[in-house]
């Protein structure tokens, strides 16, 4: 398997969903589609782990967090993408956001939504980024692999 800078691989994505379609091969799809997600377990994994280790666990923000990363994958006419992201609508993208930008965000002092506060830790900056930015090149790679081992399988119409 050859190396491939991402804008090429998101294309070659794109590209092979539309054969998989032209050819009436959506098994082929469904497979590629299971492989994304089973590549990108190490690394929903290693974000989870990260931000149970680095997130306020008081009140059940790590754990909130944590249960809410995951592989989101998509094959559509428009394009083909793979994401590492939050699944639930809670907490916003922008408290996320903040928090991996900065390391700091504000909470109610003990459920009091009259008194907040704001906290800052150092370790959580970049919680999420950074773990992604270590296991992209791992996750990129079984993806590229999964691609690779279909258009075979589809070539050669097994």
């Amino acid at each position: 398997m050859a190396y491939r800078p991402i804008s090429q691989a998101s294309h070659d994505l794109a590209v092979l969903a539309d054969l998989f379609k032209q050819a009436g091969r959506g098994d082929l799809r469904r497979m590629l589609l299971g492989r994304i997600r089973t590549a990108g377990k190490p690394t929903v994994a290693a974000v989870q782990a990260q931000a149970l280790s680095t997130l306020p666990r008081r009140g059940g923000f790590a754990e909130l967090v944590a249960a809410n990363v995951g592989v989101r994958s998509s094959l559509s006419g428009n394009g083909a993408m793979v994401r590492v992201r939050r699944n639930k609508t809670t907490p916003t993208d922008r408290t996320l956001v903040g928090i991996d930008a900065t390391g700091t965000w504000r909470h109610p002092v003990y459920g009091n939504r009259d008194a907040w506060v704001e906290q800052t830790s150092s370790s959580a900056r970049g919680y999420f980024t950074r773990t992604i930015d270590g296991k992209a090149p791992e996750f990129r790679s079984a993806v590229l692999q999964a691609m690779d081992d279909l258009t075979i399988r589809l070539r050669k119409g097994v």
